[in-house]
């Protein structure tokens, strides 16, 4: 892997600081963290999963209601470098938002390679 990637960084260079998979050495139990706290919360909260926003079989928003109506929304929207991931795996961050009075919106949307970043 020495092909030159982008503005001289290697192949495996652009890996490494866009994938934590490879980065981060606690990676696996972190996620798995991640997900029991999205799973829990995903279970508890008042929502409105999978909510269509477009024609793709990804583009949708799991929407977590805060209890004032009317109130702010958080749209996040969720890292994974463009190629996994999708909003039920980041349902806990609806947690500290809805505590806080923001309503709170998970978006998906199609991945690499069926789509560009640009």
């Amino acid at each position: 892997m020495n092909e030159t990637a982008y503005k001289g960084f290697r192949l495996d260079e652009m890996e490494y600081q866009y994938n934590p998979r490879v980065s981060v050495p606690e990676y696996p139990e972190l996620a798995k963290m991640r997900a029991a706290q999205a799973r829990t919360v995903r279970d508890r909260a008042k929502s409105w999963l999978n909510v269509a926003y477009g024609s793709s079989p990804r583009e949708l928003l799991d929407i977590y209601a805060a209890d004032k109506p009317a109130g702010p929304v958080l749209v996040y929207i969720h890292g994974g470098y463009w190629r996994s991931l999708e909003p039920a795996m980041f349902s806990h961050v609806a947690a500290g938002a809805n505590a806080h009075g923001l309503a709170v919106a998970l978006a998906g949307y199609d991945l690499c390679p069926q789509v560009t970043v640009a």
